[in-house]
């Protein structure tokens, strides 16, 4: 154990309330070079401009937005001769409310906004500057009861612009824009609208040839989420105004890098400039301060004062060096003012807990107490790699050393079901040409922030300043994903948590593997840190950030804490909270959620939700169940998807949605594929779409719950927005769509059939004609043409052939049209019919029940579509597949089934024996003739002749029934004999009517005028020609 340490005391400390930003610049420079770059860019770009110009500040809440204001527009050489007048959105939505309606003579809303705008400049002015040069010459009237809203506006403006110089100009510092998001949808209509007419031009007298032209300005603070929805809900106007008069900036953030640097400022302004030593133990503490405060520069001061102050360290004009015991000392229990809100650090009864753990560990290792509670508090306070050396020697470890991990190990996976370690080795060659190729032009995307997240610092030799050191992961990633899980997802919580811009694991795994990993020289011994897991059971975790929809601050960072320690065990908020993004945050966009919806089906009640995707003039609509995975148990997991199958299957739902913390792990995606893949042979009928959300996403969707639930005022619009954004990173509208496009070839989505020549109702009908006939498409219409001169009676259907069919050229079009449609294939020989993915999923739905199903149930395993120009029907697909006596329908029932051989086999049977019973009819039946007449066109049907080439038909076909391989060429051969023979039963039925009324009516008669009459028919028939030898007619 080392010495107590003291150094010479500190002079100053900096300010709490940030009056001094410009001298503490001096020392401790926050990163904001781009940022300030472009504010000065844009001022320079004001004071050319004779239009409104807006630059909106975009970053988190809190992240030092307005410290612009305070600090780099305060500054002469930035500012010159111009004025800037802070307000806030608070003050500006509060006269909008009060005094917007004195503005109601103009329409327009540009004006009225502005006037509200000048109002609060006037409240300012009044309130906060007075006593300021060269506010307090300004005097700003009201408006008069029956006065013109623009006489107001330029009496106002002349008493601001006359005090000026004639080149100054007026930037308007709209501060905390966010507060926007609470207010009426009228309210947010207003200021949306009215910003926006402001800098496109109204009032005019601020633009090109007005009086101000080019003299007012603004500059809006807004965290991303605002400026999103802000953006969003602007879209058709803001395209011609942004990159112009509309800029945006975002507000860097203080990375790992710019925090020590920060820190190590604080401390040079605190001994102006003269810093004897660094009064930390250990570098690692100043990323403590870092993670401890989010990042947030303010918090750092703060934290570094009270570590400076506390009677612990002080000591007779000294500062002792703060070694961990006293960092945690110091902090544990400890209240700070994060971004606004206060926040309990280092929770005073989980650290007891620990403690106790810990202890009660020691006794079962025999190892030592006091050793052990110092290496947790060294973990706890230095939040970067330590050596393994450094912890024995410093902590007089000798042996057991492993013990003493274990102790540590066990206790956070007792209490937190945590792996509380990450293991680095050092770089100690080869690191220059890692950061040569990073900057080098062409290098990876990402590899320079890669790079960032594995970089730490020491301390240097007269501990005064810093050196870098580059850490790598102790093996390859893709060598602990396969043999630590826990361990691999500590690493990626690790790099996303240092830098969220880092969303693809593959692109992680190949940057650090390939690109740092492979090309340095390590340490053999390990170096050990706290996982994100364990050190934000104690600290802030990011998440603070994004649950801004959480309106009271302190109950915000309760939420927020709770989520950080458990959120493994709130299950069941997560999937409410899925819900709820999904409801939320789809709201007015092209893939949006309904529902959740209960169908009891026998005894479940199953819970859905119904997925809708606008394309153009079309509504796709998809049933989708939602499954959640916070917590994955290798041994439930099968069973409970084996259960999620058997409910869709039930409840005909297609798709699952599958939203899991972190990326499934392989054993789950294999087990998936058991129950949501084909069976062999099959088609697949279900199918999953799984979303990974990191942690951040899972605690605020999670987070969002929870207050729910306790009733906590929440800020809906905030929300939404932040669900939305969610929604974008986990890209789950491009995913559905994905999902919905790639249907049309899979078969599981119906599109509209593409049809001109056609009508819907012709297609089954002209699927048949090419079932009967073959080859090519001149051959098939000749075939056509047979079959018509034999089969046809004019003025009835014509089974054959629905469609009348005129020419080759028609019907040409007539089969492309199929072709197009995925229901024919062309080739430069031949036309086949062809089995559309939309029938095969047909087929493959009845096949999964192996009993008869109706339309409406059939229908619940497509993806349909609700709206649009095209019409596409399941109806048109089963009926084609009846034509292909592949299914049959049972009318009765209202139900369709498959169609097996043995079915087929019978009704083949059952039609040649009614084909027997007609010929035998027909050999001794004095009628033998059936003619038409169309017009002047007669057909003549000799029945004995159809019969023959029916039975022809037949009896081609009866030898290929037993033969499997040519089971298809029967099909078709039977499909040919039936409809033949259906229209053989019309032409005899025809016929047979006739006979039975002839006999009724002509018996009895006098047979003379018949005998007359029909040898006049007989003269006439003869003198047509339509038979080569003379047509005698019986009596």
């Amino acid at each position: 154990m080392k010495a107590k340490e003291f150094i010479e005391e500190f002079s100053q400390l900096p300010s709490k309330t940030g009056k001094d930003v410009i001298d503490l610049e001096e020392y401790a420079k926050l990163p904001r070079v781009k940022t300030y770059e472009n504010v000065k860019g844009f001022l320079e770009a004001c004071r050319k401009s004779i239009e409104v110009k807006a630059l909106f500040i975009v970053a988190e809440w809190g992240e030092g937005k307005t410290s612009i204001c305070e600090g780099l527009l305060k500054k002469p050489e930035v500012i010159g001769s111009d004025v800037v007048i802070p307000v806030s959105m608070k003050r500006l939505i509060t006269v909008i409310n009060e005094l917007a309606s004195q503005f109601s003579d103009t329409t327009s809303i540009g004006i009225r906004f502005f006037a509200s705008l000048l109002c609060a400049i006037k409240d300012v002015i009044e309130t906060d500057l007075a006593e300021d040069s060269p506010f307090n010459e300004i005097s700003i009237r009201r408006k008069r009861p029956d006065e013109a809203t623009m006489k107001f506006i330029l009496d106002g403006l002349r008493s601001i612009y006359g005090v000026l110089k004639p080149d100054s100009r007026v930037f308007v510092f709209l501060d905390e824009f966010e507060d926007l998001l609470d207010e009426s949808s009228a309210v947010q209509d207003f200021v949306r609208r009215g910003l926006l007419e402001v800098i496109d031009g109204f009032p005019r007298c601020l633009c090109k040839k007005g009086p101000y032209a080019g003299r007012f300005h603004l500059l809006i603070a807004a965290t991303p989420a605002a400026y999103h929805r802000f953006v969003s809900a602007s879209h058709a106007v803001i395209g011609k105004l942004r990159g112009q008069r509309i800029l945006d900036v975002d507000l860097e953030k203080l990375n790992r890098r710019d925090a020590y640097n920060y820190i190590l400022g604080i401390l040079r302004y605190c001994w102006k400039g003269r810093l004897p030593k660094i009064p930390f133990a250990r570098a690692g503490m100043f990323n403590a301060i870092y993670l401890v405060t989010l990042g947030n520069p303010r918090a750092i001061v703060n934290i570094v004062e009270i570590l400076l102050t506390h009677p612990l360290v002080k000591e007779k004009g000294k500062v002792r060096v703060i070694c961990p015991d006293q960092f945690i000392s110091i902090l544990s229990g400890r209240k700070i003012q994060v971004y606004g809100g206060e926040v309990k650090i280092l929770d005073e009864k989980e650290l007891h807990r620990l403690y106790a753990k810990v202890e009660q560990k020691c006794e079962e290792f025999r190892i030592d107490k006091e050793k052990c509670i110092a290496l947790l508090n060294m973990f706890l306070a230095c939040l970067s790699p330590i050596s393994e050396k450094t912890i024995k020697n410093e902590l007089g470890i000798k042996e057991n050393y492993s013990s003493y991990l274990s102790a540590i190990r066990q206790s956070f996976g007792e209490l937190w079901g945590v792996e509380p370690f990450i293991f680095f080795k050092m770089a100690t060659a080869g690191v220059d040409e890692v950061y040569k190729k990073a900057e080098a032009p062409g290098a990876p995307p990402n590899l320079s922030k890669v790079i960032e997240v594995f970089e730490f610092y020491e301390f240097s030799q007269d501990m005064r300043s810093f050196k870098r050191k580059l850490f790598v992961p102790y093996k390859n990633l893709v060598d602990i994903e396969f043999e630590d899980r826990a361990m691999y997802r500590n690493f990626m919580d690790f790099i996303v948590g240092a830098s969220p811009e880092l969303r693809d694991e593959s692109q992680i795994r190949i940057l650090v593997d390939t690109e740092i990993f492979n090309k340095v020289e390590k340490t053999d011994e390990n170096y050990i840190m706290l996982s994100p897991a364990a050190f934000n059971i104690f600290y802030p975790s990011p998440s603070m950030f994004y649950l801004d929809f959480i309106d009271d601050l302190g109950k915000r960072f309760e939420v927020g804490m709770e989520v950080t320690r458990n959120l493994a065990e709130y299950e069941r908020e997560f999937y409410e909270g899925i819900l709820e993004l999904l409801k939320c945050g789809s709201a007015s966009r092209n893939v949006r959620i309904e529902g959740p919806i209960h169908e009891i089906h026998g005894p479940k009640d199953i819970e859905m939700i119904e997925v809708y995707c606008t394309e153009i003039a079309r509504e796709y609509k998809v049933r989708a169940r939602v499954m959640p995975l916070l917590k994955i148990v290798q041994a439930e997991i099968e069973s409970e998807l084996r259960k999620i199958a058997s409910e869709m299957k039930d409840a005909g739902i297609p798709l699952l949605l599958i939203f899991s913390w972190n990326p499934l792990p392989v054993e789950v995606k294999g087990i998936l594929e058991t129950y949501f893949g084909p069976e062999k042979g099959a088609q697949k009928i279900f199918y999953y779409i799984d979303f990974s959300l990191r942690t951040l996403q899972c605690q605020q969707v999670v987070g969002y719950i929870i207050a729910h639930k306790k009733n906590y005022p929440l800020r809906k619009e905030r929300w939404e927005a932040r669900a939305s954004r969610i929604l974008d990173e986990i890209k789950f509208d491009s995913e559905i769509r994905r999902f919905m496009s790639e249907g049309i070839d899979r078969g599981y989505t119906l599109k509209g059939l593409q049809l001109s020549e056609l009508n819907l109702k012709d297609v089954p009908g002209l699927v048949r004609t090419l079932l009967i006939t073959d080859g090519t498409i001149e051959e098939r219409y000749e075939q056509l043409i047979e079959l018509k001169e034999k089969f046809r009676i004019y003025g009835k259907d014509f089974p054959v052939c629905p469609r009348d069919i005129e020419s080759t050229d028609q019907f040409k079009r007539f089969i492309n049209e199929l072709s197009t449609n995925g229901l024919a294939e062309i080739s430069t020989q031949q036309v086949s019919v062809k089995l559309s993915s939309i029938e095969q999923r047909i087929l493959a739905v009845l096949q999964l029940f192996r009993g008869s199903l109706d339309k409406d149930k059939i229908s619940k395993f497509f993806v349909s579509f609700v709206s649009g120009g095209a019409t596409s029907k399941l109806d048109t697909y089963l009926d084609i597949l009846l034509e292909k006596q592949l299914i049959s329908y049972d009318k009765k029932l209202d139900v369709y089934s498959l169609k097996n051989s043995q079915e087929l086999d019978q009704v083949f049977n059952n039609t040649k024996r009614q084909l027997e019973s007609l010929k035998k009819l027909y050999s001794s039946n004095p009628y033998g003739y059936l003619v038409s007449i169309k017009q002047r066109d007669v057909n003549t049907i000799v029945i004995r002749e159809c019969i023959n080439y029916v039975e022809e038909v037949a009896n081609s076909i009866e030898h290929l029934r037993s033969l499997p391989e040519n089971r298809e060429r029967w099909i078709r051969g039977f499909i040919r004999f039936k409809v033949l023979m259906e229209q053989l039963e019309t032409i005899h039925s025809l016929v047979d009517t006739f006979s039975r009324k002839l006999d009724t009516n002509f018996r009895g008669f006098s047979t003379y005028p018949i005998k007359r009459k029909l040898a006049e028919l007989e003269k006439r028939l003869n003198s047509l020609g339509i038979a080569e030898k003379s047509i005698k007619i019986r009596e």
